[in-house]
């Protein structure tokens, strides 16, 4: 990261919280600087639908779209972490439903991404997912990640996850998040049935 340098509340916010709260991780990820709750605006995005397992009922819909600020538009604590990056420093938010302002696809999601998203959306808000996808036609790590999660979560099947090989590429950090939260997933539900 050291090219161009991206902050995005949502994501760092919803990290340091599952890695705190882990059991799996007894300090070995080490977690970056906090970030105030506050600063996640309105609080829809798809990260915290992927991270929250108490997402809010009466939000029916996510958000997947950032924008980009400019760092003189950031709160000041904000600013002066993306200082020490002053030429290449980028801040992005997910802050608007209205795709002339968040315009930009940050994570480069995919439709089976955003398919799977809409699974997941449907167990946040009534614990229940009819999933009519197969897992074998699903092409993105992160859609293949709900897919398990969702599947452990509906059934406490967990066949389909196999430790010796890692699904997220080593270069995308929501994916390798989302990875260990899903394993974090699998060592509860096997943990609850005393396995």
């Amino acid at each position: 990261m050291p090219n161009s340098p991206r902050l995005v509340p949502d994501f760092q916010y919803y990290c340091n919280t599952f890695i705190l709260q882990t059991e799996l991780n007894k300090n070995l990820i080490p977690f970056s600087t906090p970030i105030d709750r506050y600063y996640l605006d309105e609080d829809k995005s798809f990260i915290r639908l992927l991270f929250d397992d108490d997402w809010p009922s009466m939000l029916t819909y996510y958000r997947y779209l950032f924008r980009k600020l400019d760092i003189s538009a950031c709160p000041n604590e904000i600013r002066v972490r993306l200082m020490l990056y002053p030429a290449t420093a980028e801040y992005f938010v997910c802050d608007s439903d209205d795709p002339t302002m968040c315009n930009f696809n940050l994570f480069n999601l995919k439709n089976d991404d955003l398919m799977m998203l809409d699974y997941l959306l449907q167990y946040r808000l009534d614990s229940t997912a009819v999933i009519t996808v197969d897992y074998v036609d699903l092409t993105t790590p992160l859609s293949k990640l709900i897919y398990i999660y969702l599947k452990v979560k509906l059934t406490g099947d967990y066949s389909l996850y196999d430790n010796d090989t890692v699904l997220a590429p080593p270069d995308k950090p929501l994916e390798n998040f989302y990875e260990l939260y899903v394993v974090e997933t699998i060592f509860r539900a096997v943990s609850e049935k005393g396995i």
